[in-house]
């Protein structure tokens, strides 16, 4: 990753906890689309309806490290059911 973009995914807002919410279920839903770039994800989550307005790259991105980083400090709590 080159260094503008990581410093616009370190300065993008902190996205809602909708779409961390919105991305955990799909992801449950759908792990084959893991793979997929985050501008694809936000707008497949906006097109399904999963979130009220459309995410940004950043956005996206920045849900999908704090999902990262809550599975690496103990996993899903409470069975993993969305």
């Amino acid at each position: 990753m080159d260094a503008k973009r990581e410093a616009r995914e370190r300065e993008a807002p902190t996205p809602d906890a909708a779409l961390v919410d919105a991305l955990k279920g799909y992801h449950i839903r759908n792990p084959g689309d893991l793979k997929q770039p985050a501008s694809w994800l936000g707008s497949t989550l906006w097109a399904h309806d999963l979130v009220d307005k459309k995410p940004t790259r950043e956005e996206t991105q920045k849900a999908l490290m704090i999902l990262e980083q809550k599975s690496r400090r103990g996993g899903r709590k409470g069975g993993g059911a969305v």
